[in-house]
C-alpha cells in the first residue's frame, strides 16, 4: 500500500512540477529513511524502503512515456 501511494505521489509530482518536484520528493523519502536510521526504528526504515520502491517504479514508468530511445539519449 505504501509503495503504491508513493508511486501515485511520484506521478502527481511529475505532472505538477516536473523533474524539480521529483528531486524534492526523492529528498523527502531519503530524509525519512535517514531518520529511521538515526532513531534506529525498523518500521520507519521499512516504510522508507517501500516509498523508495514506489519512487523507482514511477521512474521506470516515466521511461515508458518516452516515444523512442533517441529522445531519451538527448
Amino acid at each position: 500500500m505504501i509503495w503504491f501511494l508513493s508511486f501515485v505521489a511520484h506521478a502527481i509530482a511529475f505532472k505538477n512540477g516536473g523533474v524539480e518536484s521529483l528531486a524534492i520528493l526523492l529528498g523527502i523519502f531519503w530524509l525519512i529513511y535517514m531518520s529511521g536510521l538515526w532513531f534506529e526504528q525498523s518500521r520507519i526504515n521499512d516504510t522508507a524502503w517501500a516509498m523508495l520502491l514506489g519512487y523507482a517504479i514511477g521512474c521506470i514508468r516515466l521511461l515508458d512515456m518516452i516515444p523512442n530511445q533517441k529522445e531519451y539519449a538527448h
